[in-house]
């Protein structure tokens, strides 16, 4: 997940500082987001839920004001992820699950660090992911994004 996230962001000059929950507390941050991993993260055997409808993943919105909080749906990721592999995909079943992870997870990046909630036409900011999305060797960041997330590095840059 944090290879895939940090090679999508990576040439918007934005870089990620990871930390657990436990870390956060006991340190000062000038630029913080909070994301929650909700349910279960790994790939288990389970038969395919073909009918799951919903967010993969939500940011908080607050008065109109996009929060730097976001919740991830990990069962609903790892459902998306059981339904597009097959046969020899499961051997690497964690890489496209990590994979998945990371797309989602840059999704939501890209509206806490732009404090926006639109969504692109194509790429990892699309409004929804598809299953083969998710896990397709590669899914990036349109033009427009990336210069978002640019000037955000820029503003933020000491």
């Amino acid at each position: 997940m944090q290879h895939e996230a940090e090679g999508i962001l990576s040439s918007s000059g934005l870089s990620l500082d990871w930390r657990l929950s436990g870390q956060a507390p006991h340190e000062t941050y000038d630029d913080l987001v909070v994301v929650r991993f909700k349910g279960d993260c790994r790939l288990t055997p389970a038969p395919p839920i073909y009918d799951e409808l919903g967010p993969l993943a939500s940011t908080y919105v607050a008065d109109g004001a996009v929060q730097p909080f976001s919740d991830v749906a990990c069962d609903k990721i790892t459902a998306s992820v059981r339904s597009a592999i097959w046969g020899k995909d499961f051997a690497r079943g964690d890489m496209l699950l990590g994979r998945a992870l990371g797309r989602v997870l840059v999704h939501e990046l890209v509206h806490m660090l732009t404090r926006s909630e639109r969504h692109a036409t194509e790429g990892v900011a699309r409004p929804a992911l598809s299953a083969s999305q998710l896990t397709a060797a590669s899914l990036r960041l349109t033009s427009a994004d990336l210069e978002l997330l640019r000037s955000y590095a820029a503003a933020t840059r000491p």
